[in-house]
């Protein structure tokens, strides 16, 4: 399959089958990634970026195979993990039905039509309408899955990715409404209460974010009043900032909440 943009390659180490980068697909970031747990997004990550390099080489149907341990340092690094943990995550993700906003085809479709552990090789089959939209992405964000591993909160997670989308563009900002963020988060029913939003979710996914030493990007967030309503939040726009750009002190026009680590 040919494409017409320039496709950059999963950046992959060679002697433990890890990938360190990966050009996340922004249609992966908004879809409906707040359905899963935090250890079904890493394995999620894991499996498309070991797809990456393939997808466009390779038919529609192809078994991606993949050795356990590869994978499971893809999602954990080092650190130890009982074999069920991606298990679960992976029929977690074989029961996960994928939605887009923008694209009607797609949205209702399982990701994969055939995923297993055999033995100590990973196996998994793209829905052939998956598979297309790996093989010709052309816009994505520069994914850091060994930075990202070390991500406790699923806010985090999820909000790690948006960072990804946006941290090169010009517009390096991203402002929705409070509703929309909860939706992305799927905080919309469990953190209805905005402080308890504010607490629970948006502050420890940024600070968690921010207090990674080999982060490259910190992440400040604005709160927009209502213009007619006293002390109510509308918006919430985050900014991704790289770490040599970002001032040691607030703009004067933000709150206290612009800082780069939230208090």
């Amino acid at each position: 399959m040919s494409n017409d943009f320039d496709r950059p390659e999963a950046y992959v180490d060679f002697e433990t089958g890890e990938v360190i980068r990966y050009p996340k697909p922004e249609w992966l970031v908004e879809s409906n990634q707040s359905d899963l747990a935090i250890n079904d997004l890493r394995l999620l990550d894991a499996l498309i970026a070991h797809s990456w390099n393939q997808a466009p080489l390779v038919e529609m149907g192809h078994v991606f195979e993949e050795d356990y341990r590869a994978i499971h340092i893809s999602l954990f690094g080092e650190k130890k993990r009982d074999r069920r943990t991606i298990k679960t995550a992976l029929e977690n993700l074989k029961k996960w039905k994928i939605k887009l906003a923008f694209n009607d085809d797609v949205s209702g479709e399982r990701l994969f039509s055939h995923a297993e552990i055999d033995n100590a090789i990973v196996k998994w089959v793209f829905d052939p309408r998956i598979h297309e939209l790996i093989s010709e992405t052309h816009k994505y964000g520069n994914f850091d899955l060994k930075k990202a591993a070390k991500l406790t909160s699923k806010y985090a997670y999820i909000l790690n990715g948006y960072a990804a989308i946006y941290i090169n563009r010009r517009r390096n900002f991203l402002t929705l409404s409070v509703d929309e963020w909860r939706k992305i988060f799927g905080a919309h029913e469990t953190l209805s209460d905005w402080s308890n939003f504010l607490n629970r979710c948006l502050r420890p996914a940024i600070n968690q974010i921010n207090e990674l030493d080999e982060s490259s990007f910190s992440i400040r967030v604005k709160e927009i009043p209502y213009k007619y309503k006293k002390n109510s939040t509308q918006n919430i726009s985050f900014t991704f900032e790289k770490k040599d750009k970002v001032s040691e002190e607030p703009d004067d026009k933000t709150s206290d909440e612009s800082k780069a680590k939230v208090m």
